[in-house]
């Protein structure tokens, strides 16, 4: 019996290591929380992204889906109810959750903060976080939103949604 060769598919270009530092230009303000772009569709090839988030109790997103990424979350500090396709579960700290695409999901800070990471893949919703949110001024939470998102803002959001494959639910599995 004689071995076929073995056929691969060509490897993707190999791409320059890089450091994140704790604060700079991947830093933002977004939807009240504060984001630091870890890795992104331009460091990985579009393979994945990788955001570290602090989020406050309240400024949770609502229920909704992605249409074009699966998600993962790591909790590196504070604790998370979460709700993906009607399954509900607790996540603390050291705990993942894999939320593959097009699966409705929400989730409430049960504390007054939450850190995490957020996983994209493939990476391109990255982009959204960066075209709504503004440079961060410090690597802290921004301070407390006093009201809805301005006007102006509130415009932005519907058609970045829509470009970038966010699909909100109606049903807010929370009440919020």
């Amino acid at each position: 019996m004689t071995a076929s060769p073995m056929t691969t598919s060509p490897l993707p270009p190999l791409l320059p290591p890089y450091v994140v530092g704790p604060a700079g230009p991947r830093t933002y303000w977004y939807m009240g929380a504060l984001l630091k772009l870890l890795a992104t569709g331009a460091d990985t090839g579009g393979q994945f992204a990788l955001v570290e988030t602090v989020m406050r109790r309240g400024l949770e997103p609502p229920c909704h889906l992605h249409t074009r990424e699966d998600e993962a979350m790591f909790i590196l500090d504070g604790e998370l109810e979460f709700t993906v396709a009607g399954v509900s579960c607790q996540l603390r700290a050291g705990d993942y959750i894999y939320l593959p695409r097009q699966q409705p999901h929400q989730f409430r800070i049960l504390g007054d903060t939450c850190r995490y990471l957020i996983q994209l893949f493939p990476a391109g919703l990255e982009e959204m976080f960066v075209a709504l949110g503004v440079p961060a001024a410090r690597a802290e939470l921004p301070p407390r939103p006093l009201g809805p998102p301005p006007p102006e803002l509130l415009a932005r959001i519907g058609p970045a949604q829509q470009r970038y494959g966010i699909e909100m639910q109606q049903a807010n599995i929370f009440g919020h």
